[in-house]
């Protein structure tokens, strides 16, 4: 019975021949690797020389790309031989069409992956279940990630994530449907993981919400809405805030007794103002104006952003990382207990100043730049302030 060459190019590109994983090259960006990843992707259609020159070479100049090619082509047999395979050709040219032999079958997850996938997705909402995960098990990450600035991977890879996604948002709707909210997890995890950015974690919410482990869903949104901050700037997605209000109302406990739900509610004893997520600090301010309201004092909202240095908001860099966590630091040190404060964007802080007068808001800044260590640190913050129930200053 003939073996089968096991390729990969999901993830990463890798070659299986029994019991012998391999790559014919050092590097899989080479040209002898890339003219075998075009052949092994092209399948039984195979590829005209033209197409595989044009793929080959893109914007490059070559002096004679024909000679090229054949060298190239002479290399990759070479190499292919070295690794073991049964003696052939490899790849063979039927009327101007390369395409890989068929005297040594093989099996390629990303052809593999798009059949089931669009089987699956043909197929009624409630059916193509063993399909769909068997699409989203072959699925392990982006298409030949390394050559993933040559326009033909590009095409490729961009169809190969849309039809994980619609395959992973399908299962999620029949996981959901026949609370298989373990499964449900599983699935969203590795597809956070693999596009962090994509709001996956909201389905994760939702199954451990379900599974009753809101705690595990309130760790994952904050440790969510952190890494939004880094790597956009921007706040969790609404249907991601919609999932942290349904994890407030899920929360049960079993304690009926008055004293035994106030233990619950008391904090662990922290020194320094109170740092909390951007939504929970929204809920603290609508709520603290409600309390300003009736008791008549004032309250100051201060926004602190970290600069340049020439007044213009910066946005990265080791200078910025070091700036960045001295304020913070600073913050938590310099604000009362019973102030509140919370990250607002990648370089900016929100503060609430309660029952404080605006004169003292200059003492308040002075305090937080004396705390930053260095000296310098402190031209790099500026300050703006408004009055919780007044106009901007």
């Amino acid at each position: 019975m003939k073996k089968n060459l096991e390729v990969s190019m999901l993830g990463t590109f890798r070659m299986q021949y029994g019991n012998h994983s391999f790559i014919i090259d050092r590097k899989s960006t080479t040209k002898t690797n890339r003219l075998l990843q075009i052949i092994l992707h092209a399948g039984t259609e195979g590829v005209t020389r033209e197409e595989l020159v044009g793929r080959l070479w893109e914007n490059e100049e070559v002096a004679n790309p024909s000679n090229s090619f054949r060298a190239i082509l002479f290399r990759v047999r070479k190499l292919l031989k070295e690794q073991g395979l049964p003696e052939s050709d490899y790849i063979i040219s039927r009327k101007g069409v390369y395409c890989w032999t068929p005297e040594i079958p093989y099996h390629c997850d990303c052809i593999s992956f798009e059949e089931k996938a669009e089987h699956a997705l043909k197929q009624a909402e409630d059916f193509g279940k063993a399909e769909l995960e068997e699409a989203v098990r072959l699925y392990r990450g982006e298409f030949l990630p390394a050559l993933g600035a040559s326009e033909w991977v590009i095409f490729w890879a961009t169809k190969y994530r849309k039809l994980y996604m619609s395959c992973v948002k399908r299962l999620c709707g029949i996981y959901r449907d026949e609370q298989e909210y373990q499964k449900l997890y599983e699935i969203a995890e590795k597809a956070a993981v693999l596009y962090p950015l994509d709001d996956w974690q909201v389905y994760q919410m939702e199954a451990l919400i379900a599974m009753k482990r809101s705690k595990e869903a309130v760790a994952l949104y904050h440790k969510t809405e952190e890494m939004l901050l880094a790597e956009l700037g921007s706040e969790p997605s609404k249907s991601m805030l919609e999932q942290l209000k349904r994890i407030s109302n899920c929360v049960t406990e079993d304690a009926t007794h008055i004293q035994a739900i106030q233990e619950k509610l008391e904090e662990e004893r922290e020194e320094g103002a109170f740092y909390c997520s951007y939504p929970v600090f929204i809920e603290n301010y609508r709520f603290a104006k409600r309390v300003l309201q009736r008791t008549g004092k004032s309250a100051w909202l201060l926004m602190s952003t970290i600069t340049d240095g020439k007044g213009y908001a910066s946005e990265g860099g080791v200078h910025f990382e070091y700036i960045r966590a001295e304020l913070e630091q600073a913050l938590k040190n310099s604000l009362r207990s019973g102030d509140l404060y919370t990250r607002y964007s990648t370089n900016q802080y929100l503060i609430l100043l309660i029952g404080i007068e605006e004169e003292n808001c200059g003492l308040v800044i002075e305090r937080i730049n004396d705390n930053m260590e260095r000296t310098a640190g402190k031209k790099y913050v500026k300050y703006h302030k408004v009055l919780v129930n007044g106009t901007d200053e």
